[in-house]
């Protein structure tokens, strides 16, 4: 029987343990490049997985930052959509009323009043859109639809007056008493005083100017408290055909000229006075 020397035996002891750590650093590298992980738990990175743990918990708030861009990015979208959908609603409103020939359809309205009151409709639906079950346009009060219905809107309810009611307040308003627009009208022969009823007035028409080819007869500029204007005839009377005509300031901003002719044909036609 042949003994092996005890220093043989460690020799061949340490290349098998060399081996063993060869191969298992082998299936580690294999695990590495199949998984893409360095390790299978944080305690084996060593002092390395603090860093780790910081890491991930910075992508994660990235990732938290990037999900709510992009719902944000999603409602401002919707939102960008939504209005020019009310701007071109707007567009489409204005140039069909400046086109409209006011022939009444049906229900006491002009086919033009009627495309106004679905484009309304649908303005109303747009500003109370909602995504995600939130309301767009509502401010910090998402809950909550920014605009009211079209009836409450137009007719109003209880003691609140509608759109309806205030447009025809203000066109009473305008009117004045006596239907012509706040301006008073006297004859204090020789002249026609044509005058506003009150001073600062923000309702009715506003005396701008007067121009006249009235033959013997002067017209004075619109001047005093409240303004007012003189036509002054004379033992010259004007001539058929000839006219005066007053522009009027009006509460939108425009202006309009009302042009008044001279004639001798009874009765006077609209637009005429009679010499």
């Amino acid at each position: 029987m042949t003994i092996t020397a005890l220093s043989a035996l460690n020799g061949n002891f340490g290349v098998t343990r060399e081996i063993l750590e060869l191969r298992n650093q082998f299936d580690d590298l294999q695990r590495q490049l199949s998984t893409g992980k360095r390790a299978d738990s944080y305690s084996a990175l060593g002092s390395d997985r603090l860093t780790v743990l910081s890491l991930r918990s910075r992508v994660s708030s990235v990732e938290s930052f990037q999900s709510t861009i992009d719902q944000v990015q999603i409602r401002l979208n919707a939102v960008q959509e939504h209005l020019d959908r009310v701007r071109e609603i707007t567009s489409e409103t204005r140039s069909e009323t400046l086109v409209g020939d006011f022939v009444i359809v049906s229900g006491g309205q002009t086919q033009t009043q009627q495309s106004a009151a679905n484009r309304l409709n649908e303005t109303l639906a747009l500003l109370n859109f909602e995504i995600g079950g939130r309301h767009a346009f509502s401010g910090r009060t998402t809950e909550t639809q920014p605009v009211v219905s079209d009836d409450l809107l137009l007719n109003g309810q209880g003691g609140q007056a509608g759109f309806v009611q205030v447009i025809d307040e203000r066109r009473q308003a305008d009117l004045g008493a006596a239907g012509l627009g706040r301006i008073a009208v006297t004859n204090a022969s020789p002249a026609i005083n044509i005058a506003e009823d009150a001073v600062g007035s923000p309702f009715g028409f506003k005396l701008s100017a007067v121009n006249s080819t009235l033959s013997g007869t002067t017209a004075s500029a619109p001047a005093g408290a409240p303004p007012s204007i003189d036509v002054t005839f004379s033992a010259t009377l004007p001539v058929a055909g000839e006219n005066v005509s007053i522009t009027f300031d009006l509460p939108d901003g425009s202006q309009t000229s009302i042009p008044l002719t001279a004639t001798t044909t009874v009765p006077a036609a609209d637009g005429e006075f009679l010499v």
